[in-house]
């Protein structure tokens, strides 16, 4: 992509996280999820990782991690509708930590990878003290409760 192009990009890009942002912060359940896979899905590409961006997409994470933790958990439906688009999302930055040399940004991505590996964890426990799934039931529905920065 040319420079003019790659501008292009990063300013259009500027103009879009607000949009997200207050997407991620729905307290629609499918906008939010809508919004959070086409986020996850930008965030498999390298080139979402350009040094602009990077704040942006922290702060982004962040808001969708806050949304999912005190507006969806609470109610059982939205969680379950949720919680794969969330999981996805967290675990979308983890391949390209390395674009994230700041200090402030690489210990804000660590807490909200441990944090979302909690909830999930309090989640799984939560459905499975009342008796609807167990950890390998996930297992064998293709839901990775793991979250690894390997």
């Amino acid at each position: 992509m040319s420079s003019r192009g790659q501008n292009t990009a990063v300013v259009a890009n500027a103009k879009i996280f607000p949009v997200f942002a207050k997407r991620l912060a729905s307290h629609d359940v499918k906008e939010y999820i809508a919004i959070a896979n086409k986020l996850k899905n930008w965030l498999g590409s390298e080139k979402a990782y350009y040094p602009d961006a990077l704040r942006n997409i922290v702060a982004l994470l962040e808001i969708a991690h806050s949304n999912f933790t005190t507006e969806f958990i609470n109610t059982e439906s939205s969680a379950l509708a949720a919680i794969d688009i969330y999981h996805a999302l967290i675990r979308a930055v983890v391949p390209f930590l390395r674009f994230f040399t700041e200090e402030d940004l690489q210990l804000r991505l660590q807490d909200l990878i441990q944090s979302s590996s909690e909830v999930l964890t309090k989640f799984v426990h939560h459905v499975r003290a009342e008796g609807e799934a167990t950890p390998q039931e996930y297992k064998y529905a293709g839901i990775d409760l793991s979250l690894s920065t390997k």
